[in-house]
């Protein structure tokens, strides 16, 4: 299996403390068991296009914004007490 790029060795090295610095290849890191590290390694290898610092970023940036609108949302919603049950119809 290919190795990784540079973005991705600085993710498995940085990511949770480096955590996940012992991955070696995509296989593995889909093993690890963590979806948000497996979704950032994926998004920055080769095979997705990311060979550069700007592409890198890019992808970084969005998927921070994304997960900033689901805090946000999450943040918005009633306290677990507050939740009426809904009904079957």
């Amino acid at each position: 299996m290919s190795k990784f790029n540079q973005f991705q060795t600085l993710v498995a090295n940085k990511y949770d403390g480096g955590e996940n610095s012992h991955v070696e290849n995509i296989k593995d890191v889909k093993n690890v068991g963590d979806g948000l590290f497996t979704f950032v390694m994926v998004e920055l290898a080769d095979s997705e296009d990311c060979n550069n610092k700007a592409i890198a970023l890019e992808r970084l940036e969005k998927a921070r914004d994304q997960l900033e609108e689901l805090v946000d949302a999450i943040t918005d919603m009633p306290d677990e007490d507050e939740f009426e049950p809904e009904e079957d119809e």
